[in-house]
């Protein structure tokens, strides 16, 4: 009905009204803010604030902290938390608010291997998560720090990514202590080797539990949201490929030059580039790999996938 998520009470029992009156009082302080700002504004000045909802989803393994965090996240119960893993069985969602930007957090089911789904109402909640994940802006996949990244947590992101999707990758339960900076360097050189098709993706460390690296957690995801949303000039770009091309030339085969003729960005959400050569036939992938390294660099595309796809000049075009 477009109301949101219902949420059960009692008044007879005094069941989870505590919640509601944390929701009613959200609620008001938004209202009374939202009717302030507006009071402040004459009709002649545009509204820049962005309005869109940022669609967030948490994914992982069944116990890697989604729906503890998504609570702390939301300030409010809406998964269930416990120490029984694939608690969570749909999709479920709250939204929270964040340096202007509305979030919609969404708690998914545990992506476990499907040879272990062995009941449909699982299999199917694992398929709305990775349908879920193909409809978010940001994905955040959650890994626990102690079992590590999973090989069905490679396989279904890595669908996502396919899609274009950008990933956060979030390394939680660090509750004991907070991780200083060799701890964390080593955590992440191990997911960059084991996962290189997230070579790109921004990693936090976090604590859903004690709310450690939250705060910079919502920090990426909104820096990431914002890179996705980057759109280059072309003659800026055309600038850039003149000097990268002088600086490092792409090699030459059986005595023929290869040459980068043209670029052009073709959309957002994903960042994807065109780029016109002489020709197709031989062009050198590690090449290709240099461009898309020097775009992200010069362009600051460092936390979202980059695409860029080769094309040949037609003949007779100079």
């Amino acid at each position: 009905m477009g109301l949101g998520e219902p949420l059960p009470v009692s008044s007879a029992h005094g069941r989870n009204m505590n919640l509601l009156l944390n929701v009613l009082q959200k609620r008001m302080e938004l209202a009374l803010a939202s009717r302030e700002t507006n009071s402040d504004r004459t009709d002649s000045e545009p509204d820049n604030e962005p309005d869109d909802e940022l669609v967030v989803v948490l994914a992982g393994r069944p116990n890697a902290g989604k729906s503890t965090l998504a609570n702390l996240l939301t300030g409010a119960e809406h998964s269930l938390v416990s120490e029984i893993p694939g608690t969570t069985r749909d999709t479920v969602s709250g939204q929270t608010f964040y340096k202007g930007r509305r979030l919609r957090v969404v708690d998914t089911a545990g992506m476990r291997r499907k040879a272990k789904v062995a009941e449909n109402i699982e299999y199917y909640s694992v398929n709305r998560a990775i349908r879920a994940m193909f409809d978010a802006d940001i994905t955040v996949l959650l890994i626990d720090r102690k079992e590590g990244l999973s090989e069905q947590d490679k396989k279904i992101t890595a669908q996502a990514v396919k899609k274009g999707r950008t990933v956060v990758i979030a390394i939680n339960k660090w509750d004991e202590k907070n991780p200083g900076p060799r701890e964390v360097k080593q955590a992440v050189e191990k997911l960059r080797f084991q996962f290189p098709v997230l070579d790109w993706a921004p990693v936090v460390p976090v604590s859903a539990l004690k709310g450690y690296g939250i705060h910079r957690l919502l920090e990426v995801i909104i820096e990431a949201d914002r890179q996705q949303n980057l759109r280059v000039e072309t003659a800026e770009l055309n600038r850039a490929l003149a000097e990268w091309v002088d600086f490092t030339p792409p090699p030459a085969k059986k005595g023929r030059p290869f040459r980068v003729k043209y670029i052009t960005q073709v959309s957002v959400k994903p960042a994807r580039f065109i780029a016109f050569v002489n020709r197709l036939s031989g062009f050198p992938e590690s090449y290709r790999r240099f461009l898309v390294n020097q775009i992200r660099r010069e362009f600051k595309f460092e936390m979202v996938p980059v695409e860029l796809e080769l094309r040949e000049q037609a003949k007779g075009r100079r």
